[in-house]
C-alpha cells in the first residue's frame, strides 16, 4: 500500500509540474483546482523539472560562466549600469547556434540565456538570503510586449516561475483578452528575488537593474507594460499610479504603459475597466484588433 501511495504522490507532483509549465508558457488557461495554488512540493522541485530549459548548444563564442558573487557598480533605480568588468552589461547577438531557430528568435533566446548565465546564483543584494528561487522571466524571446512588475511574490519565489497563483491566472486572462497568449509575450520582474512582506529597496534595484535592461535589450519589445506602482515609478512614472496609469511614457526610446498589477484588480475589481482601457491603448499601438466579445 505504501508503494501505491508513493506512486500516486509522484504522479500528482508530475501533473502539477506539467500544469505549471503549461500555465507559464501555454496557449490557453487551464482549469486548476482551488487548492492547487499552494502545493507542497518541497521548494518547487517538481515544477522546476518541467520549467528549467536545457542549455542551448554552445555558439561560436563561449558563454561566460555564471558569477554568483560578482559585484556590480551602484546605479540609480534601473538606469543602465556598469558591471565589474567595466562598461555596460553586454547583450551579444551572435549567430544562432545549432538547436535554436535561425533569425531574431534564436538570437534573442541565446542572448537571454547568456544574461541568465551572467546572473548566476546571484548574491548581489540581501534578498538572496531569504529567497527560495530566482525568478528570471519567461515567454517569447522575441515578444512585442514585455510585462514587468517590481518583484515576485511568495508563490513565485517557491516555484521559480513568474506570475502564478490567482494574480497569474488573471494576468493570463488579460493577455488572452488582448488576442495574445502567455507564450507570445515576455514576463519578468525588476527584482529577481522576492522581498517577502517588504518593499524592493534601492540596493536591489541597483543590483538587478542591469539584468532587467539586458533582458529588454535581448527581447527588444515594442511596448513595456509596467504592472503596479513600483514598476511604474522605476520606469519613469511621476505621481501616484491612480493618476498616471494609461499615460504613455518613454524609456530609452521605448514605449512604456503603466497600469495596475493583477493583485490590485483582485482587491479592487472596479479597476478592471481602467486596466482594460490601458491595454486597449497597447493593442492600438501594436495594431492588434480587439477580439470579438464572447457570445451568450
Amino acid at each position: 500500500m505504501s508503494a501505491v501511495r508513493a506512486e500516486l504522490a509522484r504522479l500528482v507532483a508530475a501533473t502539477r509540474g506539467a500544469l505549471a509549465w503549461h500555465m507559464e508558457g501555454g496557449e490557453r488557461d487551464l482549469p486548476v483546482p482551488d487548492g492547487w495554488a499552494q502545493p507542497s512540493l518541497g521548494r518547487g522541485q517538481a515544477f522546476r523539472a518541467f520549467h528549467t530549459p536545457s542549455a542551448p548548444p554552445a555558439p561560436n563564442a563561449e558563454i561566460a560562466a555564471p558569477s554568483p558573487v560578482q559585484a556590480l557598480e551602484p546605479v540609480q533605480a534601473i538606469a543602465p549600469a556598469s558591471h565589474a568588468g567595466g562598461g555596460p552589461l553586454a547583450v551579444p547577438r551572435p549567430a544562432a547556434p545549432v538547436g535554436l531557430a535561425a533569425g531574431v528568435d534564436g538570437q534573442a533566446a541565446l542572448a537571454l540565456h547568456q544574461v541568465r548565465a551572467e546572473l548566476g546564483a546571484c548574491a548581489r543584494c540581501r534578498l538572496c538570503e531569504g529567497r527560495t528561487e530566482i525568478v528570471f522571466g519567461a515567454g517569447s524571446p522575441a515578444a512585442r510586449v514585455l510585462f514587468v512588475a517590481d518583484a515576485p511574490g511568495r508563490l513565485e519565489d517557491e516555484l521559480g516561475l513568474p506570475f502564478v497563483g490567482e494574480p497569474g491566472r488573471l494576468l493570463g486572462r488579460m493577455i488572452h483578452a488582448m488576442g495574445l497568449s502567455r507564450g507570445e509575450v515576455y514576463l519578468t520582474y525588476l527584482a529577481k528575488c522576492s522581498p517577502g512582506p517588504g518593499d524592493v529597496g534601492p540596493d536591489t534595484l541597483a543590483a538587478c537593474g542591469p539584468f532587467f535592461d539586458a533582458q529588454v535589450a535581448a527581447v527588444n519589445p515594442e511596448v513595456i507594460v509596467a504592472l503596479g506602482e513600483g514598476a511604474a515609478a522605476a520606469l519613469g512614472a511621476e505621481g501616484p499610479l491612480a493618476r498616471v496609469h494609461g499615460q504613455w511614457l518613454e524609456r530609452e526610446g521605448r514605449a512604456v504603459m503603466p497600469t495596475f498589477h493583477p493583485k490590485a484588480l483582485i482587491q479592487h475589481p472596479r479597476t478592471k475597466r481602467e486596466v482594460w482601457s490601458d491595454l486597449k491603448k497597447v493593442m492600438r499601438r501594436l495594431g492588434i484588433d480587439a477580439p470579438p466579445p464572447p457570445r451568450g
